[in-house]
């Protein structure tokens, strides 16, 4: 398989990436993983771009990488990943990784409350996230589609200048 990797096989690329994570057939090495994720990402693999960025967030391979995880997290959000989208809502709102900036933030908002109707607010209790992700809950505090909808409706009823 290592050897199809490096002639540049893109599923190669991937399992390689994850059998160094789970040390299935070779010694477990974030290091290697992030590294074959990061070339399987680079050919456009969405499952590698997702352990990337988490490889990325949590400092698998390295001391975590804000920045890298947003911009791998741009890429697949604009391939329709809604979990990226709502990982963009937080980023932007909190200045995880890049600068605050709400206008950015609610531009994601939108697009992953179109993507994911009736998810709860990305950028609200993560606990919320996880029991909608699980199943346990269709609607949450913190609705997603609610929060677009009503930043739209203060956007609107705000004077122009």
């Amino acid at each position: 398989m290592l050897v199809t990797a490096k002639a540049g096989n893109l599923e190669a690329m991937f399992e390689t990436a994850v059998a160094y994570h789970n040390g299935s057939g070779v010694p477990r090495d974030f290091i290697q993983s992030t590294y074959w994720s990061q070339k399987a990402a680079e050919r456009g693999h969405p499952v590698a771009i997702s352990m990337l960025i988490r490889a990325y967030r949590v400092g698998e391979g390295g001391p975590p990488n804000l920045a890298g995880a947003v911009r791998w997290e741009l890429v697949a959000a604009q391939n329709g990943n809604v979990i990226a989208m709502g990982d963009l809502v937080r980023a932007y709102r909190r200045g995880e990784g890049v600068p605050r900036n709400n206008v950015e933030a609610d531009k994601w908002l939108k697009q992953y409350a179109a993507a994911a109707p009736g998810s709860p607010d990305p950028a609200g209790p993560p606990e919320a996230l996880e029991r909608y992700w699980r199943g346990e809950a269709t609607r949450a505090a913190g609705d997603a589609s609610a929060a677009a909808r009503d930043g739209k409706e203060a956007v609107s009823r705000q004077p122009s200048h």
